[in-house]
Parts: structure tokens; sequence; C-alpha cells
């Protein structure tokens, strides 16, 4: 049942783009997946191809400040193991921003998306960074070996050039952000810098995997504190 699916829903969205390799369709309690074969031995495919969750804790304190109200934005995607649940989270007419510099890893996270009929996700093939234009990533070890969610903003020799954007500029002024949740593989300061307005004008809650000194001053400049820790990530709040 889930290949005949996998092939009715995955045949338009990649042919012509088709992933390096090829995808594996899991399941865990939030929903379906479409997991990159390139990249399944990192930690968050292994749970979720196993059917667990990765970073439950983290999705839970997310779909718990979604039912408050408010879009959530949410960087990087990777291939859409959070969407599901984060889609199912939000009330009616609230939105998931979601953001995927990695070539593969955004056509499987827009089959995922896809597969779980997530009509509330705005998926986006880019980067975040402190301006719009174009930027660079590495993807690949240098064994060749898919980095899967370790992609990274770099100029490093193999580097590819993709889409960059600054939240400020993306996300709407008559949209209301509750949480924003970056994973961005170092990169947070830069994406920070570029939410300064969205952030100054929602106070939404913050979760970072990695918190940079210069992001850790942006944040607490504007008011905000370390509330706890989830998973490894860090979870800021307003005042």
């Amino acid at each position: 049942m889930l290949r005949a699916l996998a092939r009715r829903i995955l045949g338009p969205i990649v042919r012509g783009h088709k992933p390096k390799g090829h995808c594996v369709i899991a399941r865990n309690e939030h929903g379906l997946y479409c997991v990159p074969v390139s990249s399944a031995f990192r930690p968050a495919p292994q749970a979720v191809l196993s059917g667990k969750v990765w970073e439950a804790d983290t999705i839970r304190f997310i779909c718990e400040n979604l039912a408050k109200g408010g879009d959530v934005i949410h960087a990087g995607t990777y291939f859409g193991d959070f969407l599901p649940a984060l889609s199912a989270s939000c009330v009616p007419g609230a939105k998931v921003w979601a953001f995927e510099p990695n070539p593969e890893s955004f056509l499987c996270a827009r089959a995922t998306a896809s597969l779980n009929a997530c009509e509330n996700v705005n998926l986006f093939h880019a980067a975040l960074t402190d301006a719009d234009g174009t930027i660079r990533v590495v993807t690949m070890g240098p064994t060749g070996r898919s980095l899967g969610g370790l992609s990274h903003v770099s100029t490093d020799e193999g580097s590819m050039e993709v889409p960059a954007r600054m939240i400020d500029n993306t996300f709407p002024l008559d949209r209301r952000v509750s949480v924003l949740q970056l994973d961005l593989e170092g990169h947070e300061a830069s994406a920070i810098t570029g939410a300064i307005g969205t952030i100054e004008r929602c106070r939404p809650v913050v979760i970072v995997e990695s918190l940079p000194p210069p992001a850790l001053k942006t944040l607490f400049d504007l008011g905000y504190r370390v509330l706890s820790k989830v998973d490894g990530n860090t979870t800021l709040v307003y005042g």
C-alpha cells in the first residue's frame, strides 16, 4: 500500500528532479515520510524508519505553543520529519513556514507534506540568512556521502549555490508568528539578524539547535531569556 502511495505522490513531484538514489516511505504516530536513502544512516531518518519520532519533546513543545494560535517558522526542514505534527497542531487559519536549502531534502520534504495533505504548509527551497539572494551550502561530505540534515552554509570546495531568504522579507506583516524554530547548523545568528523586525513585532518563542554568542546577544538585547533545554535545543521566551 505504501509503495503504491509513494509512486502516486512522488512520481509527479520528483520527475526530472529525482533525488540521488531514492526514497523510502516510513510511518510513525504523526504520519508518513519520504526519507532519502542517501542519508538514511543519520539519526533522524533512523528514528523515523523504525517508527519512532525524532526530537519528540521538541515537537511536543512547539505543538503546545501552536495550540495558542499563530504561525510557526521552521528551518531547516530536512525531509519534513516535523511537518505532519506541526501542520496538524496549527489552529484553523494558521500556517507552517518551512525552509530547506538542500535540494534533495527539499524534494523529500515536499513529498512528505503531500503524503500527509499538509495544505497549511508553505515550503521554500531556501536557506535563511540576513539578505535575500543566493548563498552557498555544502550538502556532501568529503567522501561524497550525503550530509542530510547536517548540510550547512559554507564556501568550501563542493558547495552549491542555493536561494537565500531573510525572514523579514518573507513572513507577511499581516501574519503573527508564535514559534520561530531554527536548526541551521551554526547559521542561526545570520537568520536571526534577518528576522529582527518579525521578532520585535511578534515576540515568538524561539527554539535554536545552536546558539552562537552573536545570536544570544541579539536575543538578549531584544528582551529574551533562556527558558529551557529540550532535546539539546535551547528555548527562549520574551520577557
